[in-house]
């Protein structure tokens, strides 16, 4: 199974490219409910059409991109930690696989 990377400052993490993709749907599923972080949208649309056309392993994320101010790694930090306490979204994606990408980024990335 190949493996992409999700790096912010010096840290980098090693997901597997299909707990990416839960990962990914995980996060797309509320953002249109937040509008608070509307920024989201457009940054998750395009890691998610990475995904969808970068070849294996090629798919990574670069935080630092997105993640340009103070308030927007506070406000993504905040949203993955709503992420850790969601009931739903299981019919959509793997719910233990996304909470295991989120806590890998907010314990040694975040």
């Amino acid at each position: 199974m190949t493996t992409s990377a999700i790096r912010y400052g010096d840290g980098v993490i090693f997901i597997k490219d299909s707990e990416l993709r839960e990962f990914l749907k995980a996060i797309a599923v509320d953002l249109s409910a937040r509008p608070d972080i509307a920024w989201l949208i457009e940054v998750c649309n395009s890691w998610m059409d990475d995904h969808e056309n970068l070849p294996p392993g090629l798919r990574d994320i670069e935080l630092d991109d997105s993640l340009t101010d103070d308030a927007k790694k506070s406000s993504f930090r905040n949203y993955l930690s709503v992420l850790l306490t969601a009931e739903s979204g299981a019919e959509i994606y793997d719910l233990k696989v996304a909470r295991g990408v989120i806590e890998k980024i907010l314990s040694k990335l975040l």
